[in-house]
């Protein structure tokens, strides 16, 4: 078993520093995502969100008592070092922005529910686009050249008229 483990441990650190598989990771994430608004989308008429969202976080429950000792080697004490080094305003900082977290999902998936996915979806893809557009200017506002800020202009213009 800790053959296993170290040898999937050598392939992830290999992969992860390949700059494909994060493009490879993005586009099967979108795809992924359109599959699982328009999966939750049918389930959300018959179910109570709450429920939903219940299943998802015994799911991850699931696959984190699985992925930790296999990223840490079986060293559950390295886990809990990790843990302990926390500080209260960051561990309070994390369980409230897990919270937020679920508490944006539910609302989403009531409006996913009402408003069907595509419209869901491509309007979700078209604000992520623009304030990413702003973002850009705020943050990188001395790094871009003329030709860039056209690319990001151009950019929001057509998420304007997509949507």
């Amino acid at each position: 078993m800790v053959k296993i483990l170290s040898h999937y441990t050598i392939v992830m650190e290999h992969l992860h520093h390949k700059k494909y598989i994060l493009y490879v990771f993005l586009a099967t994430t979108a795809f992924f995502g359109w599959f699982v608004s328009d999966y939750e989308a049918s389930l959300v008429s018959k179910y109570n969100p709450l429920i939903l969202i219940l299943i998802d976080a015994i799911a991850t429950l699931l696959v984190l008592a699985i992925g930790l000792p296999i990223y840490y080697k079986g060293d559950t004490t390295a886990i809990r070092k990790q843990v302990q080094q926390l500080s209260l305003k960051e561990a309070l900082s994390f369980l409230g922005l897990g919270v937020a977290g679920v508490a944006f999902g539910a609302f989403g998936t009531l409006l996913l529910a009402h408003h069907g996915v595509s419209y869901y979806k491509s309007s979700n893809d078209m604000i992520d686009l623009l304030v990413g557009i702003v973002g850009v200017f705020i943050f990188t506002r001395k790094e871009l050249s003329w030709r860039k800020k056209l690319g990001v202009v151009l950019m929001g213009l057509a998420a304007y008229l997509f949507v």
